[in-house]
């Protein structure tokens, strides 16, 4: 009885607190399509998980797999008309031209920056990588901190990762990202021997998206007029070299930095 009350009682505290927090409103209809997006493509994986679970259980012959696939299919469908339906709200956006030629730039990656980011905000490259969670403090990378309130989108901090960095620059071999991700990887196996070749990936897959957003940054802010500072190795720590971007609408720089420079 003890229990069933206690759990009544956080069910009640819940219900109060979510009448007292409502849903903060959606900007715009692009706001909406995305959140409808990110909801869908949550159904869709964990109606896979359910499936390759489903698999590994051999206690239970006749697991509802039919049933899990039509689901699948439907949260398909579903997620074929939000990407068409995000690809016409930001076909409205002033930005939405030049930004579609950029590698990794989806509709989805595309969707997700016009929305979240404010570039007028974004005054240096060191405050979009504090919004994306790739910043560093006091030497450690950025992240969750227990009893603190998340300070950095996460669902950028994942696009910029995974499907920018992964899924495109990475395997599909852009350059010039995809030299620097090796240059990068060779880097920290001589300072880090011990790392695992997992520990290594990550680390320069991370590198990697910090330069693929120096880039977007510079690009976006030049489009709006907007002053561009360099960034800190080179305006503070004397570095005089630039990793240039394949961006055809950005300035190029014939000099290419080394690794060693950047990081």
């Amino acid at each position: 009885m003890n229990s069933e009350r206690a759990v009544n009682a956080d069910e009640e505290r819940a219900d109060i607190e979510s009448e007292s927090k409502p849903f903060r409103p959606f900007r715009s209809l692009l706001s909406y399509y995305l959140s409808c997006y990110l909801d869908v493509t949550g159904h869709i994986q964990r109606t896979k998980n359910r499936l390759v679970a489903m698999n590994k259980s051999t206690e239970i012959g006749e697991w509802p797999r039919e049933e899990e696939r039509s689901y699948l299919e439907v949260y398909e469908q579903q997620k074929t008309r939000l990407t068409n339906k995000l690809l016409r709200e930001a076909k409205k956006h002033p930005d939405y031209k030049w930004m579609s030629e950029l590698y990794g730039m989806g509709p989805y990656c595309l969707a997700l920056f016009l929305d979240k980011v404010d570039i007028e905000k974004a005054r240096t490259v060191s405050s979009l990588w504090r919004f994306c969670g790739l910043a560093v403090f006091n030497g450690k990378r950025q992240g969750m901190v227990k009893g603190q309130k998340r300070d950095y989108c996460s669902v950028l901090k994942a696009a910029v990762l995974q499907h920018i960095g992964q899924m495109t620059l990475i395997r599909c071999r852009v350059e010039p990202y995809y030299s620097l991700y090796l240059k990068s990887k060779e880097y920290y196996q001589g300072i880090y021997p011990k790392w695992t070749k997992l520990h290594l990936h990550l680390a320069a897959r991370r590198h990697m998206a910090k330069i693929y957003l120096e880039h977007l940054w510079r690009r976006w802010r030049t489009e709006h007029n907007l002053p561009a500072r360099d960034i800190y190795v080179i305006e503070r720590l004397g570095h005089t070299t630039y990793i240039p971007s394949r961006d055809p609408g950005a300035d190029i720089v014939p000099e290419r930095a080394s690794v060693a420079d950047l990081i």
